[in-house]
């Protein structure tokens, strides 16, 4: 929360599920590894991890170095970027992110689809070294020139060059999103009584074991006298269980 804000700004507080959904794809891969494991040896093990666990090994690109002793007052305090690290605003009011444009070959076709020949041959951009030093002056002239025209033109442009700029998604392109359908990451409940026209499906993929297909969760004590029944209770003695109210 504190490293995802603009300086001087408040800390911005994290979405629902953001570390509790990871942490159990980890808690997953350590179960199935423990498995594997147990059916190569013979010896089982203990399984653990933690929220904060996760939480540190998402930000292990920045908690990494201050453990290491690294002084990260300057990373802190360091309130402007590069311009491949900034956000640019098209005219239909979608923002676009280059932050994959990393090298001078990418630098050259991401100008010359924007038509920008002219910010290279500024001498403040003339090198690697000119461009991060006049970073502030170079981000404002690719933030003029993207506001000119829409995402979807510009994106366009930069696929015609294989330059790797995306656009900044909205949420609710979720439930439209073409990508999405193709890789089977929503999906109609194959239960009727799911109301829901889609859900989400979990990212484990694997060919050789096919995921179980969405349904709805289980009513209050729904399965009560199956599960009874499993453990050995016999029909009269469920019965009677319900008509006390035990269950």
């Amino acid at each position: 929360m504190d490293l995802m804000r603009e300086r001087g700004t408040t800390p911005t507080q994290g979405l629902p599920g953001m570390g509790d959904h990871p942490t159990g794809v980890a808690l997953y891969a350590g179960i199935v590894t423990a498995l594997l494991r147990r059916e190569q040896t013979g010896e089982g093990g203990m399984v653990h991890t933690s929220l904060l666990a996760n939480g540190l090994w998402s930000v292990s690109g920045i908690a990494g170095a201050v453990v290491a002793g690294g002084d990260m007052a300057h990373y802190r305090t360091s309130h402007l970027r590069s311009a491949m690290m900034r956000v640019y605003q098209a005219s239909d009011g979608r923002w676009l992110q280059l932050n994959m444009v990393r090298n001078d070959d990418l630098l050259a076709r991401m100008f010359t689809a924007m038509d920008a020949a002219h910010v290279l041959a500024d001498e403040r951009f003339a090198t690697p070294r000119d461009m991060w030093q006049n970073r502030g002056e170079l981000g404002d002239a690719i933030a003029e020139i993207i506001a000119t025209r829409s995402s979807d033109e510009w994106l366009e442009a930069f696929d015609s060059l294989d330059v790797p700029v995306n656009r900044v998604a909205l949420v609710e392109e979720t439930a439209t999103d073409p990508q999405i359908f193709a890789n089977g990451m929503t999906v109609r409940p194959a239960d009727e009584e799911t109301e829901l026209p889609r859900v989400l499906t979990h990212p484990l993929k694997a060919t050789s074991t096919p995921s179980v297909t969405p349904k709805r969760a289980p009513r209050l004590g729904e399965h009560s006298g199956e599960i009874l029944a499993e453990l050995g209770y016999d029909a009269e003695a469920i019965r009677a269980m319900a008509e006390q109210g035990v269950i």
